[in-house]
């Protein structure tokens, strides 16, 4: 906790995130939550870490009493728990494409392809990030 004269500030380490050390901050004055890279809004989250944990993060934070959200990209601020909803859709999408591609032996190439495919035109970047989310979340998964 940071104590800022009338208002405090709570921060919270978030091990399983995008970058594996991700942090959220609570203002509960304004009832704002920072949540940094693990809320992207409108461009496409970067999936540099462990999916599975950050899917599971999420789904814990939206537990968490606020009004509103301020992600990482995208605007100011976000109503909340809604949204985080299109990541929580992206990463969830991506997550159990990939499992049905390798539960399929889907050459990698051939799944990159695949995975996620109903998430294009939804997001800015997508053609230029999502092959590479793709490709490490095949790599992560097929590592466990």
């Amino acid at each position: 906790t940071i104590s800022l004269g009338n208002r405090e500030l709570v921060l919270t380490a978030i091990a399983n995130g995008p970058t594996g050390q991700d942090l959220m901050v609570r203002d509960a004055q304004t009832g704002t939550l920072f949540l940094g890279d693990l809320l992207s809004h409108r461009r496409l989250p970067f999936i540099g870490a462990d999916l599975i944990g950050w899917i599971e993060a999420l789904e814990r934070l939206s537990n968490e009493p606020a009004e509103r959200i301020v992600p990482g990209h995208g605007p100011v601020a976000l109503p909340w728990p809604g949204g985080s909803a299109p990541t929580q859709r992206y990463l969830t999408s991506v997550l159990e494409d990939a499992q049905v591609e390798i539960a399929r032996g889907t050459p990698e190439a051939e799944a990159i392809q695949r995975i996620g495919a109903n998430e294009s035109g939804k997001w800015l970047f997508f053609n230029e990030i999502h092959p590479g989310n793709a490709a490490r979340t095949l790599k992560a998964l097929r590592e466990e």
